[in-house]
């Protein structure tokens, strides 16, 4: 978690989609609270467990078909996919950039199954770039993150 914090550090506007238990969420919300995060999942029992605790002011949980999400697309917002498959976070992707041109917003890619692929689908379709990438172990796994920014 502290690695995702440190890659997350330079936005202000912050995606958790598919954010399950909602812990990178509240853990980037009361990190800074001067940024605005929200946690995207379809799941209604999800975001109805988190709604259920005390979240940070800055902090909203909606249950939404990520793919439908409209982001700001602004050089100080991120979104995050993890802990999910790469056709569902091409997908995502797909939905998300469907409508925007000038493409602003960085994403921050840790896929559990085919992680290339999706690295190489941000970068092959919308032409963006690894900025950052790191590799952490972590209860006998290793997790990998690419922070990817347009060109």
């Amino acid at each position: 978690m502290n690695r995702l914090v440190q890659l997350a550090s330079d936005f202000n506007i912050i995606w958790d989609i598919g954010c399950d238990h909602g812990k990178a969420g509240m853990a980037l919300a009361i990190n800074n609270v001067s940024r605005e995060v929200h946690c995207i999942d379809c799941s209604k029992h999800v975001i109805a467990r988190l709604q259920s605790l005390q979240l940070p002011t800055n902090l909203t949980a909606t249950c939404v078909d990520a793919a439908t999400v409209k982001i700001h697309n602004c050089k100080d917002e991120l979104v995050i996919l993890a802990g999910m498959g790469s056709h569902t976070a091409n997908k995502i992707i797909d939905g998300i950039l469907a409508e925007t041109g000038d493409y602003q917003a960085s994403f921050l890619i840790s896929i559990h199954r085919n992680h290339d692929d999706t690295v190489a689908h941000l970068a092959g379709r919308y032409g963006f770039n690894t900025t950052q990438h790191s590799e952490i172990e972590e209860k006998k796994y290793t997790y990998r993150f690419d922070l990817m920014s347009p060109q």
